[in-house]
């Protein structure tokens, strides 16, 4: 049984790390424009200010675009 598991245990990390993310493909104006999305909740629910959301969104148009 515990052969079993060490083989079965040994081919798992091989598997998980060629899997894609849906993340992969995105650009970087895709990363930045679904960044804008979470920052705009952000804003909603009052955990940060617009002027905090304007200057992440900047730096994330200016280090992904």
């Amino acid at each position: 049984m515990l052969y079993f598991l060490l083989l079965t245990l040994w081919g798992t990390p091989s598997a998980l790390a060629t899997t894609d993310h849906p993340t992969d493909h995105l650009t970087g104006e895709q990363i930045c424009q679904v960044v804008d999305l979470e920052l705009q909740e952000a804003v909603e629910f009052e955990l940060i200010t617009e002027k905090e959301a304007g200057e992440i969104l900047l730096r994330c148009l200016i280090n992904y675009s």
